[in-house]
């Protein structure tokens, strides 16, 4: 049971990381070709990682979390 609790609890973070990435960060009008869309994607998850606030880190980004509790 608790497998399938993590299991929804990770399909959850995707899907929320994913909503983040098409309604804050994608062009409305989607990108030009493949090679724009990667740059893209890059930027950000560099900036989803290093920048961005999120409320489960104490309003810190991952990285900078993850660096404070090591």
């Amino acid at each position: 049971m608790l497998a399938l609790k993590k299991k929804a609890e990770a399909i959850r973070l995707v899907e929320r990381y994913f909503r983040t990435l098409k309604h804050d960060w994608m062009p409305e009008n989607g990108y030009q070709n493949h090679f724009e869309a990667e740059k893209d994607v890059i930027d950000f998850v560099s900036h989803y990682n290093h920048r961005r606030c999120h409320s489960a880190s104490n309003n810190l980004p991952p990285a900078l979390f993850e660096q404070q509790a090591a």
